[in-house]
């Protein structure tokens, strides 16, 4: 449905005002909203494909990967893939600098929406730059914002700083944060300007959200608020550098929703029935997306923005937890081997054995050998138990081992003969052996069963005393004695036979 005018929408406003707010909102906007936020997806979904082609592209599609993975679409391993080589190629890190920490914090934010535990990546712990509180700050103001959404985002501890390094905290940082208002008037902006900023003040105000419970922190973000309050524009929508556009109103629906507040339904971000959430539908391309200052032609950071603010939305609708807040995803995964499966036995032949072996990653999804892991095998000739013995590799760290049994080779019946109240069994040479144990039953459930061990490693004839003229049911395997544990083949064929 094509939006309609604002004019529209203000006469429709004045007949319906006893519907309220949240009422109006939606039954105008269901079909654009939802418009919106399929076609959005689309469009990410195909800009996070041409990032993976590129270099440095898990970077620059964090924050798509991010908003795909919170709405349910989780980007194909391949992404994470692309981002974890290129914190492999970081060494351990995917800044661009030694203090753009910040790229660090949206590689957090990727892995963690996406199941993935920021501090095993490849082995490489991205949390880990998070402990050094001079590099964090030395950003200015989004240093600290940043680290603070990426180590809410897991709920990660952070680790504990390199001697000579001053140690960062979640208090220390929030103190930055505050200590970086501009004196006048106790908001924020980029850089060292004096007149406060939408879109910092907004980023601010989400990363503080769950520090509110401190009396200053609060009081710093209900300033905040009351300055998203009354800087939204008559159509609902936020301005930077001039112009009315839906990057920062999409920013300030973010910090809005993370403090628990409805943009849709709070008379404070509604001006004669338009709410901040009309504002910044008012940006959505008919043909899918979003603009940035009109609603003609799709933009690339505009949608990604906006498609983040409609989740955040969603999210306090539902009354999930804050969009960034990705804790509920524990216990998060690492890129790492975690699973191990092989048949648990194989027949000795003489030589090395090997079996088949399955290699998963902790979300389930089959490895590659020499790709994703190497594989290595140990006393694995003989009768006994052998060990198989995984390690990761490329993208994945982490070690496993299983052992399985190499059992002797089968028996070979050369006949099993009925006699005067006896049967005998005789087998043909069987290599590598100890003995045999021959099992007879009269059913062929072997229920209350009989045995006998008779220790050759040559070929045997045993006879066995038994009932007259009685039916019986005979099977034969081999063993051999490794250390104190005897190793049994599988069982013979059953013979059926009638003594005399």
């Amino acid at each position: 449905m094509k939006r309609k005018s604002i004019s529209l929408i203000l006469a429709f406003a004045l007949v319906f005002t006893s519907m309220g707010s949240m009422a109006f909102a939606k039954n105008v906007y269901s079909d654009v909203f939802e418009n919106a936020k399929a076609s959005s997806m689309t469009y990410l979904q195909e800009k996070l494909q041409g990032f993976c082609e590129k270099s440095g592209g898990g970077l620059n599609g964090s924050f798509y990967a991010m908003d795909l993975a919170k709405a349910g679409a989780k980007p194909d391993r391949a992404y994470y893939e692309k981002l974890a080589q290129e914190v492999i190629d970081g060494n351990g890190g995917l800044e661009k600098g030694k203090t753009s920490y910040t790229n660090n914090d949206k590689g957090i934010l990727a892995f963690t929406a996406g199941g993935y535990d920021a501090t095993n990546i490849c082995g490489y712990n991205l949390v880990a730059k998070l402990a050094d509180y001079d590099a964090i700050v030395a950003q200015g103001i989004n240093g600290p914002v940043y680290a603070l959404m990426a180590l809410d985002s897991g709920n990660y501890e952070i680790p504990k700083a390199p001697e000579g390094v001053t140690q960062a905290s979640r208090e220390n940082l929030v103190k930055a944060i505050l200590d970086g208002r501009i004196a006048e008037n106790g908001l924020w902006a980029y850089g060292k300007a004096t007149d406060p900023d939408v879109d910092m003040t907004s980023m601010v105000l989400v990363a503080l959200a769950p520090y509110v419970a401190d009396k200053e922190v609060k009081a710093a973000v209900d300033n905040g608020i009351k300055f998203l309050s009354e800087n939204m524009g008559e159509t609902g929508a936020y301005s930077s550098w001039g112009s009315a556009n839906s990057n920062s109103t999409a920013v300030a629906i973010w910090a809005i929703c993370a403090n628990g507040i409805n943009p849709d339904k709070d008379k404070r971000f509604i001006d004669n029935h338009v709410s901040v959430l009309d504002g910044l539908l008012s940006f959505a391309v008919e043909t899918g997306g979003f603009g940035y200052t009109n609603n003609k032609t799709i933009n690339q950071a505009g949608t990604q923005q906006s498609y983040e603010a409609l989740l955040a939305f969603e999210a306090l609708e539902r009354g999930d937890r804050r969009f960034y807040d990705m804790s509920d995803k524990a216990p998060l995964k690492a890129f790492k081997v975690s699973g191990l499966t092989l048949n648990a036995s194989a027949t000795y032949t003489g030589k090395a054995i090997c079996p088949k072996i399955t290699v998963k990653d902790a979300f389930g999804n089959k490895l590659t050998e020499g790709v994703d892991y190497t594989v290595k095998y140990s006393n694995n000739k003989n009768v006994g138990l052998a060990k198989a013995s995984v390690e990761g590799k490329g993208y994945y760290s982490g070690k496993l081992s299983k052992t399985f049994k190499i059992l002797p080779v089968k028996a070979k019946i050369s006949y099993v003969k009925a006699k005067k109240k006896a049967f005998v069994v005789k087998t043909a040479k069987t290599k590598n052996i100890t003995g045999y144990q021959i099992k007879y039953a009269k059913n062929s459930k072997f229920t209350k069963a009989k045995s006998k061990f008779v220790k050759s490693s040559k070929a045997i004839t045993k006879k066995i005393s038994a009932s007259g003229k009685t039916k019986y049911f005979v099977k034969i395997r081999t063993y051999k004695t490794v250390g104190k544990t005897k190793y049994y083949s599988a069982w013979s064929k059953v013979y059926k036979i009638k003594t005399k």
